[in-house]
């Protein structure tokens, strides 16, 4: 699950190709709720002529993001990449970010994450900083 900041701090380069031009298209928030919602699953989508006002998709995204969609890839089954990547991309970002003014268990509880994890999600970072490959310890 994702929060309406989370979806703010994904990129687009974060997103699998198809994902990012649909967010082109319809928006990144409506992009994330469809990825979430249907990612990973082949759907049928409709061409826009043919979407009717009881189909899901308009449930989900709202007539006009629903019609842009299936303007660009309607008339077919289709399956979706899902944004998990991106999604933790952004959430690992915005843990980085606060940690210079929360706390480690501050950061697991809002994010739902263990204490340990967090801690790997900012050593992570500050080993891209420094060159070092995952794991590896330096030699000199």
């Amino acid at each position: 699950m994702h929060t309406q900041s989370d979806s703010n701090a994904i990129r687009l380069d974060d997103l699998p190709p198809l994902l990012a031009e649909i967010a082109r298209r319809i928006g990144l928030g409506d992009t994330i709720a469809l990825a979430e919602a249907w990612g990973g699953v082949r759907h049928y989508y409709p061409r826009p002529e043919n979407l009717t006002d009881d189909h899901p998709l308009i449930a989900l995204l709202g007539r006009e993001s629903a019609a842009q969609l299936c303007g660009y890839i309607g008339g077919g089954d289709v399956t979706l990449p899902k944004a998990d990547r991106a999604l933790r991309a952004a959430r690992d970002r915005a843990i980085r970010a606060a940690r210079a003014t929360c706390s480690v268990r501050t950061l697991a509880t809002r994010y739902r994450l263990s204490e340990r994890r967090v801690w790997e999600i900012v050593a992570g970072a500050e080993r891209k900083q420094s060159g070092a490959a995952y794991g590896q310890m330096r030699l000199f």
